[in-house]
């Protein structure tokens, strides 16, 4: 090749050179600024995303305890608790003592096997939960909590044992309407 035409080429080459290194060299550095942004940007969107939740939270938990302050200043609510309060410890009943073993088995199998799904790690000594209960306790909870046909997490559906007591006559009445208020609002 002539000096004539390499002379024109080596100075395009040496211009042309450091323009590529220049436009890749940019290429870099602008990939590099836009993932840095875009990393920012998604950073504080999920920042503002945990704050906007938190405060969420917040704001349903303060509306829990307003909804229950409420329910518990509610006539009807405060006479119900005590109707109940009254005639579960004026009960005259007669606890069959197969009761007893059935709900500690309950407890010890069915609620146990449930409470340690949902607290992982935790445990519980059903024993003495149910130890612990008198008569009327251990009647009752027969009756609305092992006899229920609901399964367990349903059952709040029953609304009276069918044991003829003046305890369940009185929470036929209350329970429908405190149910609903407390699937209306979410519980």
């Amino acid at each position: 090749m002539k000096l004539k035409i390499k002379i024109p080429l080596v100075n395009l080459s040496m211009s042309i050179i450091p323009m590529l290194g220049m436009a890749c060299a940019l290429y870099f550095m602008s990939i590099r600024s836009a993932n840095e942004i875009t990393q920012s940007k998604t950073e504080s969107q999920l920042v503002s995303f945990r704050e906007l939740q938190g405060a969420q939270i917040s704001h349903y938990f303060e509306t829990i305890g307003k909804q229950a302050e409420t329910l518990a200043d509610n006539l009807m609510v405060i006479d119900a608790a005590e109707q109940l309060s009254n005639a579960f410890h004026a009960s005259d009943i007669t606890l069959d003592p197969a009761h007893k073993n059935t709900l500690g088995t309950y407890y010890s199998q069915d609620f146990l096997t449930r409470y340690q799904e949902k607290n992982v790690g935790k445990t519980l000594d059903t024993n003495t939960l149910t130890q612990a209960l008198n008569d009327q306790a251990t009647y009752f909870q027969y009756h609305y909590i092992k006899a229920n046909a609901n399964v367990l997490g349903e059952k709040h559906k029953l609304d009276a044992a069918n044991d003829n007591s003046r305890y369940s006559a009185i929470h036929s009445t209350v329970h429908p309407s405190l149910r609903h208020y407390l699937e209306a609002i979410g519980l």
